[in-house]
């Protein structure tokens, strides 16, 4: 016990009832779980497989067993383990009940949307628009609602709804044929059991005489009623979170678990770990001033006896690129002067898009690197799939490129089209490519799919006209749009689909760059100058966790990790917060937006960075952004600006006179109070939300198409209300809150949107 604080040891020697233990970053929450588990087990003399630590990550539990074994002095039979893991061993022993066999098998997100794909195939023509992505990712949301196929008939409000709840019920029946559970079904299913066989949930009411809960803030619904529906009448309950850290909303995960808690147990204990043993004074004196803004949290002010350290230092940026060369200057100038190798720095962003600018400019330094948690830029599928359609227009004699993307968007070419079309090429001693406006004389090949293909080469055919005299950023962008690839991933709707959709813009800047700095050289053309480079790239294997990398990865990533020195980029409006968590009219994503700042703050122990861009290049237009009103928060006193591009460029000079104000105090509201949504720091917010409603016309139309109070019908989503109609760049896009009870913000020209 000599290793604990006062509160440390008050939630590790908690005997009986419930325990809410509120760690604070860097606090020691592992430390509290594993000595709690040993004194238990030890001084208690609770045998080990009667206690049950319920984890999110493998890592987490393996580290966590370890350590108890470790304070224990020898191997246990703990039930310490992911979510996942731990009830899909329950399941196993008990699949008969709910007519399984206990061989299951497990469907990953892949083998479940391969079979929604399927059963979309099997029925009638009429259900083959709907996508089965949406179709899957609905089911699972579903799913984690607790809503039933036979909840959701009832409901339907549109045919849409009816279609997906039909294919709900189909696919229900054939994992149960395929003797399968999807990854949803691990944490449904159990509560299915103990309802179903009350005798089976008393038996581990007996077996586990203490639960443990790790990164409780995580917990979607379904979880956190598993957890009450096993603590049973004892409530020997500890779960160890924080409330400030709750950065999943997005995947399911609900903060209102940590408030519940208090409410739905009796007589809950509760224990604050305030005192940071990660990093200095001025680092978490920055950290409260951020998340102390937030109105939905649970008290509590880290503190910690370490020295108060160095203050932050906020980098003004000319632009992305600007950005990445200051990040290279101040890595090495901070590596020097703290004696630290490149695996104690951290760069974090709030999307992946970002790091592309950043592993140019490192890649050109000789700054080596690795992506945690993500793909490099260049090996991600949707850029191989462009690049793919590239090297093609460069080279027709690619087959192995053709053959990726011949049917990517899906376009109706499938293997048998595709067996047809090689038959012919092999015939005639030709590449794939140089038959393919030929395929109407395939044999065998029907004439829909024949017409499929030739449009194709058609496509191809323009693209590899416009590659002779424009710029590689014009083909591709003229690629995105004749392709349709760009609008396969708009209609998905889903946080994958966007995190795509920002990829392939940031691939459109990297090209209009390289543009910018070509100089023709011989015969070869900007595009293929281009794609050589990104070749170069791609190839280049840089990760390698046994030698020195300096760590690119996202902010969500970062989450339990730490790091002496930490850059957190791109903390602007627009970015940090995301554009649409302004959206939001709760207010719910606006405060997750500002618990990602501070758990990116809450990484560093010595000294962090904090860098935005007075421009930014975005899905291939230059924009005018300012610094994040999050920066707002943090009292002048902590912070060192850098303001040497304000000399240096009259560009940044002149929109640092025009908006002085926020430079000075970056939009500071009065003190104690939270910053505006739309300050005159970011010109970025006023293109996308206009003081008056907009509305997308149709040339030669004098009626609006939209308005806002219509009532309109989705594809997918069903029926809803416009709620907003605002102008972004050349698009329309309208809010739309639908019946079933979520807000989408779509791209009008691609939601197909009519009137109910």
């Amino acid at each position: 016990m000599k290793d604990l604080n006062p509160p440390q040891r008050e939630a590790v020697t908690y005997r009986e009832g419930p325990l809410l233990v509120l760690a604070g970053a860097g606090s020691g929450k592992t430390r509290v779980l594993t000595y709690r588990i040993a004194w238990l087990v030890r001084e208690q003399g609770i045998r080990p497989h009667r206690i049950l630590a319920l984890t999110f990550t493998n890592k987490a539990a393996g580290e966590m067993k370890s350590r108890v074994e470790k304070l224990l002095g020898t191997e246990t039979s703990l039930w310490i383990g992911t979510f996942h893991s731990l009830f899909a061993r329950i399941l196993r022993r008990h699949a008969k009940i709910l007519g399984y066999t206990h061989h299951f098998s497990i469907y990953d997100t892949d083998d479940s949307q391969r079979l929604v794909k399927s059963i979309i195939k099997e029925l009638p023509a009429s259900y083959g628009n709907l996508n089965p992505t949406s179709v899957r990712h609905q089911i699972s949301r579903h799913k984690n609602s607790m809503r039933s196929p036979e909840d959701l008939k009832r409901s339907a409000g549109h045919f849409v709804e009816t279609r997906v709840a039909e294919i709900y019920e189909i696919y229900t029946k054939k994992l149960k044929e395929n003797n399968a559970m999807d990854f949803d079904d691990l944490i449904v299913k159990p509560g299915e059991l103990f309802r179903s066989a009350p005798e089976v949930l008393e038996c581990y009411h007996k077996q586990f005489r203490h639960i443990l809960v790790d990164e409780f803030q995580d917990t979607n619904r379904v979880q956190y009623n598993l957890v009450r529906l096993l603590a049973g009448k004892k409530q020997n309950v500890c779960v160890v979170g924080d409330d400030d850290q709750s950065i999943y909303g997005w995947r399911g995960a609900e903060v209102r678990n940590v408030f519940d808690f208090e409410r739905d147990f009796d007589n809950v204990i509760t224990v604050r770990l305030e005192q940071n043993y990660r990093s200095t004074g001025n680092i978490l004196d920055m950290a409260n001033a951020v998340v102390s803004h937030n109105v939905g949290r649970k008290p509590k002010k880290l503190w910690t006896v370490k020295s108060t350290g160095a203050k932050a230092v906020v980098l003004e940026c000319r632009d992305e690129i600007d950005e990445a060369k200051q990040i290279v200057i101040h890595t090495s100038q901070v590596r020097s002067e703290l004696s630290l190798d490149w695996r104690d720095i951290a760069v974090l962003y709030r999307t992946n898009a970002q790091s592309r600018a950043l592993e140019d400019t490192l890649r050109r330094n000789v700054v080596p690197y690795r992506i945690i948690g993500s793909l490099r830029f260049y090996e991600r599928k949707e850029i191989k799939d462009l690049t793919a359609y590239l090297k093609v227009i460069t080279n027709p004699q690619d087959s192995a490129s053709l053959y990726r993307i011949i049917n990517v968007p899906a376009r109706g070419i499938g293997p048998a089209t595709l067996s047809k079309l090689t038959a012919l090429a092999n015939s005639r001693g030709k590449p794939l490519y140089h038959v393919l406006g030929d395929a109407d004389q395939a044999e065998g090949l029907a004439e829909a799919k024949a017409r499929r293909v030739m449009d194709l080469h058609t496509v191809f055919e323009e693209l590899r006209a416009r590659s002779k005299k424009e710029s590689a950023a014009g083909v591709l962008s003229e690629l995105i749009k004749l392709t349709g690839y760009e609008e396969s991933l708009s209609e998905l709707e889903t946080f994958e689909a966007q995190g795509r959709m920002e990829n392939i813009a940031e691939l459109v800047s990297a090209a209009e760059e390289f543009g910018e700095r070509w100089t023709p050289e011989g015969k070869s053309t900007c595009l293929e100058s281009w794609l050589a480079e990104t070749s170069l790239i791609s190839e280049i294997d840089f990760h390698n966790p046994e030698e020195d990398y300096l760590t690119l990865m996202t902010l969500h990533n970062a989450k339990g990790l730490e790091f002496p020195v930490v850059f957190i980029t791109g903390v602007e409006e627009n970015l940090l917060p995301i554009s649409r968590s302004l959206e939001d009219e709760t207010g719910e994503s606006l405060e997750e937006e500002r618990r990602l700042l501070y758990v990116g703050i809450t990484r560093a122990k010595e000294k962090i960075y904090l860098s935005w861009a007075a421009y930014r290049r975005r899905f291939g237009n230059i924009l005018d952004s300012g610094p994040s009103n999050f920066l707002a928060d943090i009292p002048e006193e902590l912070l060192e600006v850098n303001e040497s591009l304000r000399k240096k460029s009259n560009l940044v000079g002149a929109f640092a006179r025009q908006y002085a104000a926020s430079f000075n105090r970056f939009a500071r509201g009065p003190v104690g109070a939270s910053p505006p949504i739309f300050s005159s720091s970011s010109r970025a917010v006023s293109q996308t939300v206009s003081s008056e409603p907009t509305f997308e016309r149709d040339p030669g139309v004098d009626e609006p198409l939209y308005r806002k109070g219509e009532r309109v019908v989705h594809n997918t989503f069903g029926c809803g209300t416009i709620t907003g109609v605002n102008s972004y760049l050349d698009d329309i896009r309208v809010t739309v809150r639908f019946d079933s009870g979520f807000t989408k913000k779509l791209v009008a020209r691609f939601a197909r949107l009519v009137r109910e």
